[in-house]
């Protein structure tokens, strides 16, 4: 007997006891799950959740990190035990669960300084290459050394993987574990909000290559994206202290005031 209706009031009521439009839209989303659970059941005969109108989720901006603030992170991670990988994330854009917290000894070329990503999201993610910076190779050089002192004293075969980024035991990650504690220590100490994400240094990494003039189509490719122009739409976000930048560029295109 559930009508449309019913569930657009249920949602109006919703809002005017003080949920935001997302949470509204996130319950719809669950009511809607169930609701066709039970058309698939022959409960119900129609679709209903999908002939009801719910507000529209709002798409929250990534917080963008000033350049003091991208420094900031990175002696932030530097400072932490097992920071690094959120350093490697910041410098290279890499997605964090299907790249970075896979990534193999391999794939990884110290003398040439690049990073081979494996399998991905994309078609066009996979295999891609990513230049690291002397400083980042150091760290992951380091890195290696350590892991290879550990391998020696560990019984058994730890790390059998080759995993760049593992755990004590030689073992995948846990993601929640990495951000509800690393990630979050480094954030503090750093003194940056909770908004900040790991796919938020991936959006920072894209945006301040923009920034700093690194051509679009690199920056696609570095990314993983096959179309360049999603770039435009995704990842051009305003950089806080852009304001200077774009008024000593518009003061090199005016005509001196001679008086």
């Amino acid at each position: 007997k559930i009508r449309p209706d019913h569930l657009e009031l249920a949602y109006g009521k919703l809002m005017e006891e003080g949920l935001s439009p997302s949470y509204v839209n996130a319950i719809h989303r669950s009511v809607g799950n169930c609701l066709r659970t039970a058309m698939k059941n022959d409960i119900m005969a129609r679709d209903i959740a999908a002939m009801a109108t719910a507000p529209s989720a709002a798409k929250s901006k990534p917080y963008m990190l000033t350049k003091d603030e991208f420094l900031s992170l990175i002696k932030a991670s530097r400072a932490e035990p097992g920071g690094i990988i959120i350093e490697t994330v910041l410098l290279t854009g890499m997605r964090i669960e299907v790249e970075a917290l896979n990534l193999i000894w391999p794939q990884v070329d110290f003398d040439e300084g690049k990073s081979t990503i494996g399998q991905t999201k994309t078609e066009a993610g996979t295999g891609r290459e990513i230049p690291l910076d002397s400083s980042t190779v150091h760290r992951l050089r380091m890195r290696y050394l350590e892991q290879a002192e550990t391998k020696l004293s560990m019984a058994g075969d730890w790390n059998p993987l080759e995993l760049v980024f593992c755990n004590a035991a030689g073992n995948h990650i846990s993601l929640v574990n990495l951000r509800s504690r690393v990630f979050r220590r480094v954030r503090e100490r750093a003194g940056l909000p909770q908004t900040l994400t790991f796919h938020g240094l991936r959006y920072n990494f894209g945006s301040h290559l923009l920034s700093l003039g690194v051509d679009i189509t690199k920056i696609s490719k570095l990314l993983g994206h096959a179309n360049p122009g999603i770039i435009w739409g995704i990842y051009m976000h305003e950089i806080p202290d852009d304001h200077q930048k774009a008024r000593e560029a518009i003061g090199r295109l005016a005509v001196p005031f001679t008086g």
